[in-house]
């Protein structure tokens, strides 16, 4: 494997001189794993949450009061 910082992960944007950083999961729902987080979202703190049986998943970007719509999440797929 790789070391940190020499291949894709080395890459950074700036725009007007000031770095954009990229976002970061904190914490998890089970059986879930944040793959990438659109920049579109803006700067802040961002939530995910299941409802249900655990498999409904909604989106809540930074500075949103509401979450989105439920998206249906089987095993083994990625969601956009």
């Amino acid at each position: 494997m790789p070391l940190a910082a020499t291949r894709g992960d080395a890459l950074r944007i700036k725009l007007s001189g000031v770095e954009v950083k990229h976002h970061a999961a904190v914490g998890t729902i089970p059986g879930v794993a944040v793959l990438a987080v659109s920049g579109r979202n803006g700067p802040g703190t961002a939530q995910i949450r299941s409802q249900g049986d655990g498999m409904d998943l909604q989106w809540r970007a930074p500075g949103s009061p509401t979450f989105g719509a439920s998206q249906r999440c089987n095993a083994d797929g990625d969601y956009l």
